[in-house]
Parts: structure tokens; sequence; C-alpha cells
């Protein structure tokens, strides 16, 4: 609708304006775990699928986000989880794996 049009164009808007500012990395929490945060929206879009949004946590630092429209239509919000879970698996892997060769365990 038009309030999540005008809630888009300032979001876009403030990345527009900020994309060179420096994003910090702390050395807060614990930095030898990362810690994946996953949730998904129900039949959000005109189509009727759902939307997925990932975040994944180093100590108190945000390292890697997704926000993306599901492949496929759910029918119900649980199913919608597991979609999205499955979505953004890999990307919660890559980051395992790419922390691994850090020599992060």
């Amino acid at each position: 609708n038009e309030e999540d049009d005008s809630k888009l164009k300032k979001i876009l808007g403030y990345l527009r304006l900020t994309k060179k500012k420096p994003r910090i990395i702390t050395s807060k929490g614990n930095l030898n775990r990362l810690v994946a945060y996953v949730d998904a929206s129900f039949a959000v879009h005109h189509d009727g699928r759902g939307h997925t949004g990932l975040a994944i946590k180093r100590g108190e630092s945000t390292l890697v986000t997704v926000c993306r429209k599901q492949k496929i239509a759910t029918k119900s919000s649980t199913e919608s989880e597991l979609v999205g879970l499955s979505d953004v698996l890999s990307e919660i892997e890559k980051s395992h794996e790419y922390m691994e060769g850090q020599g992060v365990s």
C-alpha cells in the first residue's frame, strides 16, 4: 500500500546517502560463535508468496543480512517458516565455512 511505499522510499534514500559510510564490527560478545536468525512472513506478496529475512551475527556485530521473496507460495505460516529456512540455509552454511577457514570454529 502507499504507507509501505513511503517507508521503502525512506529506507532506500537512507541507504543511498550512507553507502560510503563505514560499517563497524565490534569485538564485544562471544566471537567464537556465529548466530543466525531467520524469520518469514506468510503470503505478504500479491501472488501469495511469503518473504524471508536472515541476520547472521558474530558477537554483537551483524555480518550478513538477507531479505528476499520466497520462491514458492505456501499454505500456512509454519510452512512459510520452513521454506524460509530452506531458502537461506546455504547462506548460513557459507558463512560457517568461511569462519572455519579463518580459524574460528
